[in-house]
């Protein structure tokens, strides 16, 4: 119970903030000129419009602090965004094009039950730092899984983030191998070994089957791979070698 209040309660210092306080043009902001985003396979007259926008805002209690918004359009309905900042969304949203050209080419065989598809979702960068990703409703991220996970476990006086349990650990081998915690500060002097040997301890200390919650929405075990992470594998591959200059 103790655990469930601090998780509350860190929920609520981080519930989120007033438009009017934050953006006070956005927060009066009402007309239908700005389409939404993500509907760039719509034809026009099936576009929907940008009316208004949130009077509240909410943030997420992750390293970049990106904050949800929910854009009410002319059809009246809701469509939720989040807005990154500190980031440059330009290679999230080549990768998404990537994934919605897969899914066209292997929807050709439409014999194939059930159908191999690459989840995706609307990314638009607005900046060189910043830009709105399409929130995603009802999906379970891994980092969801494992933060529930590390809540049962330690009491409400321990709760760590993952980032700052990462730091933690990469603290502890810097000072068993007597390395500079100077270096700390600079990602790029960060030893492979390190790094290595951090992923590995955490890798040890968390539960093999945590990740039987994505299992479970297959149908079968034969379902699953080759539907889903066969073809992810095979995007990842293709991503991996444009990186390397391979294609």
């Amino acid at each position: 119970m103790l655990t469930q209040l601090s998780s509350r309660s860190n929920r609520r210092l981080l519930m989120g903030l007033q438009m009017a306080d934050i953006a006070p043009a956005l927060a009066t902001f009402s007309h239908r000129l700005i389409p939404l985003p993500g509907q760039e396979h719509k034809n026009f007259a099936d576009v929907v419009m940008l009316e208004r926008i949130s009077k509240q805002t909410v943030i997420l209690p992750t390293k970049t602090r990106p904050r949800k918004l929910v854009f009410h359009g002319s059809d009246g309905k809701d469509y939720p965004f989040l807005f990154k900042g500190q980031e440059d969304l330009h290679l999230d949203e080549r990768i998404m094009q990537l994934l919605r050209i897969c899914n066209m080419m292997l929807a050709e065989k439409e014999r194939d039950w059930p159908s191999y598809t690459a989840q995706h979702y609307s990314v638009t960068p607005l900046g060189s730092r910043s830009g709105l990703i399409e929130w995603v409703e009802g999906a379970t991220s891994i980092f969801q899984v494992y933060r529930k996970w590390q809540l049962r476990q330690a009491p409400a006086s321990e709760i760590e983030r993952p980032s700052e349990l990462f730091m933690k650990k990469l603290k502890a081998y810097f000072l068993d191998n007597k390395l500079p915690l100077q270096s700390l500060a600079d990602r790029q002097k960060w030893p492979h070994t390190a790094l290595k040997n951090v992923i590995q301890v955490l890798i040890d200390e968390t539960p093999k089957d945590l990740l039987s919650r994505f299992y479970s929405y297959s149908t079968n075990i034969s379902c699953f791979f080759p539907r889903h992470l066969v073809l992810d594998e095979s995007c990842g591959f293709v991503l991996e070698a444009q990186t390397r200059g391979s294609v």
